[in-house]
């Protein structure tokens, strides 16, 4: 897509100009080390914007528009580990680290991003630094700093932040004290940084100037659902051509039109959209139709209904309902594969179902007994387990029989094909 090219340009530029004046072959590099790290230190807590350099970007869209697929994409191309042993034809042994990617944590906090950080560099070069740097009372204040140096100590090229909207969730100070961090990062170690996020970060990064200033440097990428335009056509035939049923079914106006009614434009809910109603129709009619998915649709796609009906019925931007919080797609697919679960075993129907009440005999006035005092009184159940055994005392019948009637005990015959007698 278009936005993809784009953002495989605009991180090129950001690598390339966050090493332009790093070079760890000259003394200089070494030598100013510890002046930036007090420089980092003292300024942590600074409310004031310092200097002028404008480093990093920001990626910002709702979730399934495909922001950490374009960004995994691009990091493909760039090694992401590089040995030197020499430079000019003098010994260099230099391990540098192109770029790190890291998740933001679900509870906001920045003690556990800098965790994540040592913990990620370690897993990527084998170092040990968690070891050296977490734990004990650091605090994260404390650790920002060893960040930054290490950093520098391998001449990271790129730190990725993603989900960054996480942040919210950060306790009074901490999103301001992690947001200064990054803009000091950049400023001060010369090393960018890339903040990917869903419209709810759009509140983060604009809660100080600066942050937004920051993550504009090389001009902030807002990508909205995609259009029922030639982009999502493309997108529609090269996904299309993923269809593993016997029946071949060819990619029309009404098809690629349906979807996008149904998905709203936002890729990631029109592969999964694409690939449910495949592995349902498989050992059937074997062709994904336009019913074939709106029915999915209707079936399974409930968890999401009440956000589509909302983009569909405002016709506004995504990004303009930050307070939209969207379900995760991984909670979807699990959604999907209960029901079929469900479905496969009967246990939808014994659910939804309405069970049977049997009447309860209510005990006559000469045989009631007053219950003594702090007694309970007996409860009675109708329906259930509980029910079932009640009506089989009475009846004097076996509660499996009881069971296997209400639906609770079902048969396995049912779920063998009958043998097929000659």
């Amino acid at each position: 897509m278009p936005r993809h090219i784009t953002f495989a340009e605009t991180f090129s530029v950001i690598l390339r100009s966050g090493y332009e004046s790093r070079n760890p072959f000259n003394p200089a590099y070494w030598t100013g080390l510890s002046a930036q790290r007090a420089t980092l230190t003292s300024h942590l807590n600074d409310k004031q914007p310092i200097g002028s350099l404008t480093l990093g970007t920001g990626i910002v869209g709702p979730s399934g528009i495909g922001k950490t697929l374009a960004v995994n994409s691009t990091l493909k191309l760039y090694p992401q580990i590089v040995q030197h042993t020499e430079y000019r034809g003098k010994p260099f042994p230099f391990l540098q680290l192109s770029w790190l990617k890291l998740d933001c944590p679900h509870a906001g906090s920045t003690k556990g991003l800098t965790h994540k950080f040592f913990y990620a560099v370690d897993e990527v070069l084998g170092t040990s630094y968690a070891r050296l740097y977490v734990g004990g009372k650091t605090s994260a204040d404390g650790m920002m700093p060893h960040i930054a140096t290490v950093g520098a100590l391998h001449s990271l090229g790129c730190l990725i932040i993603d989900e960054i909207q996480h942040l919210m969730a950060a306790k009074s100070g901490g999103r301001e004290t992690m947001l200064n961090f990054f803009v000091e990062m950049a400023n001060t170690m010369r090393i960018p940084i890339i903040l990917i996020g869903t419209p709810k970060a759009l509140e983060v990064l604009t809660s100080e100037f600066r942050s937004a200033r920051r993550a504009t440097g090389q001009g902030a990428m807002c990508w909205d659902r995609m259009q029922n335009d030639a982009c999502w056509r493309i997108f529609c035939e090269r996904m299309w051509g993923l269809q593993y049923t016997k029946t071949e079914v060819p990619l029309t106006d009404e098809i690629i039109t349906n979807l996008h009614d149904l998905t709203q434009g936002i890729p990631g809910l029109a592969t999964i959209l694409y690939k449910t109603p495949q592995e349902t129709v498989i050992g059937e009619q074997e062709a994904v139709t336009v019913e074939v998915l709106r029915e999915t649709y209707e079936e399974y796609f409930k968890l999401v209904h009440p956000f589509l009906t909302v983009l569909r019925r405002k016709k506004k931007s995504s990004l303009d309902m930050a307070d939209l919080e969207w379900p995760s797609f991984v909670q979807l697919e699990q959604d999907i594969a209960d029901k079929r679960t469900e479905a496969a075993l009967g246990i939808a129907e014994v659910k939804t179902a309405p069970l049977p009440e049997e009447p309860v005999e209510e005990p006559t006035p000469e045989k009631s007994k007053p219950p003594k005092p702090g007694q309970r009184k007996a409860k009675a159940f109708t329906c259930g387990p509980l029910g079932a055994f009640e009506l089989a005392k009475r009846e004097q019948r076996k509660v499996y029989d009881v069971l296997k009637e209400q639906g609770f005990i079902l048969n396995v015959n049912r779920f063998f094909p009958e043998e097929q007698t000659t």
